[in-house]
Formats: C-alpha cells, structure tokens, sequence
C-alpha cells in the first residue's frame, strides 16, 4: 500500500533541504571554538561525517549514466544508512512508545523510512542548486548539532540549517533536522501526538494515516 506524505510543512523543508546538501558545494568555515578533545573528536567526527554525505551524493547525482530511479534509489539507501530511524521513531511517538505493540512499533519504523525516502527524493532535480557552507558543530546534550547556512540561487537570504547527531556503534547518525530554530522532530512529534488523540485508536489510528 502507498505510503501517504501527510507531513507537515516543516517536515518537507527540512527533507528537502536535508538531502539537497547531500548533492550542493560546500564551503567549510569553522565557527566554534576548540573544545575538550573526548568532545572535539565527535564534534569533528559528526562534521566529517557530513562532509563525506555530502561527497557521495554530489558524485551520486552527478553520474550521468544513471538514471532517476538509480540516483534515488542509491541515495535513500545512503540516507537511511546514516539516519538513526529508530531512534528517530521512539522520539517521534513520545510517550505513545511505550503502549506501542511491538508490531506497530515495526510497522511505524518501516514507514518512517518510506515516508523519508520518498520526501528526499521528490525533488532529485533541485539538489544542485544550493550551496552550503559549514558554520562548524557544538555538543548539545549528548548530541552534536552541525551548523551550515544554505545559499540558493537568486536569493541573498541565507537559511540556517542545524542537523543533529548522536553516537551510535557505526559512528554519528542525523536523528533531527533544525530549519530556522524549528525541529523538524518536535514539529513531527506535535502531529503524530495530535492524530493519535482525533483518531482515538491509538498508534493504530497513527498507522492508518501513514499507510
């Protein structure tokens, strides 16, 4: 059954600015200061890490010999290889986790990443448009936050754009994307917590509007 993008419009910008700097230039202008070395190597691994995303999609999307549905294909798998989805689903039920069955916590986390995938990839064409430029990372909590500014094309306005990592056993993985001081995971949790209370069925009714 056909995944429904009912998301909200911060979810769409986020996605599509996520995976739009997987395929821009990227200048890198360091901003925060040096911190204590256990923190500076996530800091900088986290920021690394971007960096590479980046690369591989620019080299992605730039393969001429490749068709639309290859390019998508390959870079939903780079993006659901360095997303933390679980994590991201735990976050986004919030309280509603813990009554999840462990079916629906299957079934929601196997949306999630089609959900994901299918707003990254709905505009493959604009992806090298926009520059971003890398303001640096900082610890926040246990997580890191990397900053860049995002230049488009005929618009001197910039967009300040955040992602945020945590550690995981296979290095920094993006759980959350900041546009303009708005989270994108708070602004998802927020809809899901809302149709979850107007369905009165749960996670089920959850379920149902995403399938």
């Amino acid at each position: 059954m056909r995944t429904k993008l009912k998301l909200s419009r911060s979810f769409l910008i986020a996605a599509s600015l996520t995976l739009t700097a997987l395929g821009s230039t990227m200048a890198v202008r360091p901003l925060v200061a040096a911190e204590a070395p256990a923190v500076e190597d996530f800091t900088a691994a986290a920021s690394q890490q971007m960096d590479s995303l980046i690369k591989t999609g620019q080299a992605i999307i730039a393969n001429l010999a490749s068709s639309t549905a290859d390019k998508t294909n390959l870079l939903g798998k780079m993006i659901l290889d360095n997303f933390d989805i679980n994590a991201v689903g735990r976050f986004l039920l919030g309280p509603n986790w813990r009554a999840a069955t462990e079916a629906e916590k299957a079934e929601l986390i196997t949306l999630i990443q089609t959900i994901t995938v299918n707003a990254y990839s709905a505009r493959l064409n604009d992806y090298a448009l926009y520059k971003f430029v890398n303001r640096g990372a900082q610890m926040d909590g246990k997580s890191v936050l990397v900053f860049y500014e995002v230049i488009r094309p005929n618009n001197p306005t910039p967009i300040n754009l955040q992602w945020r990592m945590i550690k995981s056993a296979d290095g920094p993985k993006v759980v959350d994307a900041i546009v303009e001081g708005i989270s994108l995971g708070v602004t998802q949790q927020q809809d899901f917590s809302s149709i979850i209370a107007s369905k009165g069925k749960g996670v089920q009714g959850l379920l149902e509007e995403l399938r």
